[in-house]
This record gives structure tokens, C-alpha cells and sequence, in this order.
């Protein structure tokens, strides 16, 4: 039975906007799939994700599956606890990818003029 269930945003990224006139993702850097609004972490979020693997290395009930987002900066925030799990011989089948996991913008505004 699930007792205690960890959720954690992913680290802080890098930027990407938006043309308001066109819809035109546009990323502040390259990023590794290609995909504009897939941006990766910053050093900053590196960082921060060496600092989660660190807490959640710690965290009692110790945590026995992870789902992420395909998304790559949050395959980036959990690599480091990963690693440290797959080191310690714990991470066979431990993570599971699922495409459902991820924020959804609004589809409707209102248009004031």
C-alpha cells in the first residue's frame, strides 16, 4: 500500500518565449532534442538536482519508484538520484517515464481590447 508519496518539480531551466504575434516557440539556447519548449537545465538547476539526489538519498519512506515526465529537464533533475541508485545496486525497474506527467497550459484566454 503507497504511504508516502515524494513530488518535485523539475530543477530550474533554461528560458524559452513565446512571439505573441506568430506562436513561434523561440529557445534562449540550443537544446538537446531539438524541441524549443524542451529546454535543459541551467548550472543553477544542476546544482539543485545534485542537492535533491543528496535529500531524497535520506528521505524516510525511502523512495521505491519513480515516475518523470519525458520532458529532458526532468530526466536531467532525477538523473543524479538515479545514478546514486543504480550505483547502489536499487534501480532496476525504478523509473518509469510517463508521457501523462506534465503541466498544461490554458487553451483560452480573453481577449480585451
Amino acid at each position: 500500500m503507497i504511504e508516502v508519496i515524494y513530488v518535485v518539480r523539475h530543477a530550474f531551466r533554461a528560458n524559452w518565449s513565446v512571439d505573441p504575434q506568430t506562436g513561434v516557440y523561440t529557445a534562449s539556447m540550443k537544446t538537446p532534442t531539438g524541441i524549443p519548449t524542451d529546454p535543459p537545465l541551467t548550472s543553477h538547476g544542476v546544482d539543485q538536482s545534485k542537492e535533491l539526489a543528496e535529500y531524497l538519498s535520506h528521505v524516510e519512506p525511502a523512495v521505491d519508484r519513480i515516475y518523470s515526465s519525458p520532458f529532458y529537464r526532468c530526466l536531467q533533475t532525477i538523473k543524479p538520484f538515479s545514478d546514486q541508485l543504480f550505483e547502489q545496486g536499487k534501480a532496476n525497474g525504478l523509473i518509469r517515464i510517463d508521457r501523462g506527467i506534465g503541466y498544461v497550459w490554458p487553451v483560452t484566454c480573453e481577449i480585451r481590447g
